[in-house]
């Protein structure tokens, strides 16, 4: 089958290259190709792929408030495009989103027909992406995931690993839920949908597990057998630009459940050999 994926340069499309490897891979990414551009669906005309993967996202949570014009360029209007680029080819899209567009005042977590409530800009233009997406084209799958990790791109796992070198205290949010999700697992999960293709809609792929980020760094230093000395904070104490959602972890409802959190890390330390 021939796939377009669009931002392979990134984590998440570094693993979607190595999974879809035996179909026919059209791989694209900037400079060349700016999805805030509509001349891309000409290209998207011409190249004829039989689904689209779109990976390109301004994922910069903090730096979305300084830049909201760039982010919804890329992260709604870009969407838009792409959308009415597979209309015309009659391709379904493969579209990643996150899980900021919900606010996070749940002690469940959220379904796929939960609806939106985003709190920062990174999550107001996710959300206005998969909404554009959702009016222009009915063949989609929605994708939203969280708290990503794996090779080729900064991630949370990686962060923890250079502190715990470094020495010194490490203080991590412990009010903050989530399910940290390996690229791997999802891209594997992404690859049965294009298999499979089930009915068109909105999947939430995600590990097992709900933890916080402490937790989570604990687990980290507790695999990579690194002694370090770790204390929990809240919000509060933490200052970022972007409000952040208390607990926005993903339910997965209408997919195989993906394996536990603490199954896929371990197997991401041991691939980076720590």
């Amino acid at each position: 089958m021939k796939l377009l994926i669009i931002g392979h340069k990134g984590m998440l499309g570094t693993a979607l290259k190595e999974v879809l490897k035996g179909h026919q891979l059209v791989l694209w990414d900037l400079p060349e190709y700016n999805i805030t551009d509509e001349t891309i669906i000409d290209k998207m005309v011409a190249e004829n792929p039989e689904v689209v993967i779109n990976v390109a996202a301004f994922t910069d949570v903090d730096g979305a408030e300084k830049h909201k014009k760039e982010a919804k360029a890329v992260n709604a209007d870009g969407v838009a495009i792409l959308a009415e680029g597979c209309e015309q080819l009659n391709t379904p899209l493969i579209h990643i989103s996150t899980d900021y567009v919900f606010d996070g005042q749940t002690t469940d977590g959220y379904r796929e027909d939960d609806p939106p409530k985003p709190i920062n800009t990174y999550g107001k233009t996710k959300a206005e992406g998969e909404k554009k997406l959702r009016k222009i084209t009915e063949a989609y799958f929605l994708v939203r995931t969280q708290g990503l990790y794996g090779p080729n791109g900064k991630n949370f796992v990686d962060t923890m690993l250079e502190k715990g070198k470094a020495g010194g205290e490490i203080k991590i949010v412990s009010d903050q839920f989530i399910r940290p999700t390996y690229t791997f697992d999802l891209a594997r999960a992404i690859a049965v949908l294009i298999d499979t293709q089930p009915d068109y809609g909105i999947y939430h792929l995600v590990n097992e597990g709900t933890v916080s980020w402490y937790e989570f760094a604990k687990k980290i230093f507790e695999l990579a057998d690194m002694p370090v000395k770790l204390k929990a904070i809240s919000s509060k104490e933490y200052k970022t630009a972007a409000k952040r959602p208390a607990n926005s972890s993903l339910l997965n409802t209408k997919f195989k459940p993906l394996r536990p959190w603490t199954e896929a890390l371990a197997d991401y330390l041991k691939s980076k050999k720590v």
